[in-house]
């Protein structure tokens, strides 16, 4: 009988866990210029738990990057094969947990507000102040 029940127990506790420990298969990869030609077009298409990944290119994806309200990684293919190059900066607008990670950025990066953190990860900053945390909150 403690055997029956021993085995009762666990599969009830498997059955509460499970969720926590199965990968969320709903997380895709979106690729940039593959799936969509601009960052920005990309990020804003991604839900949380999605991978941005930017492909290396000769030239530097000119335009600015602003991440809002979703928690998402951005990735580069290397750091020195992926350059952001925005006319006003690389901006991540922080309410959620961002990653930023493999890519050199001209013109900065600023983190704003926050409930998430920031993890810039491999980031090579060029022709900027460096990094500004302006707090705040949605």
């Amino acid at each position: 009988m403690k055997r029956q029940t021993l085995r009762a127990l666990a599969a009830i506790a498997a059955s509460f866990l499970a969720p926590i420990f199965v990968p969320d298969a709903s997380a895709r990869t979106i690729h940039v210029p593959g799936d969509y030609p601009q960052i920005q077009a990309a990020i804003d298409a991604a839900a949380d738990g999605d991978t941005v990944y930017v492909h290396n290119s000769a030239e530097p994806y000119h335009e600015d990057v602003f991440v809002s309200g979703k928690s998402i990684v951005v990735r580069g293919e290397s750091q020195l094969g992926v350059a952001i190059d925005g006319a006003i900066t690389a901006e991540i607008q922080m309410w959620q947990e961002v990653s930023l990670e493999e890519m050199k950025v001209f013109g900065g990066v600023a983190v704003r507000g926050g409930r998430g953190g920031a993890v810039l990860r491999r980031l090579r900053i060029e022709k900027t102040l460096g990094v500004t945390n302006a707090g705040g909150s949605p």
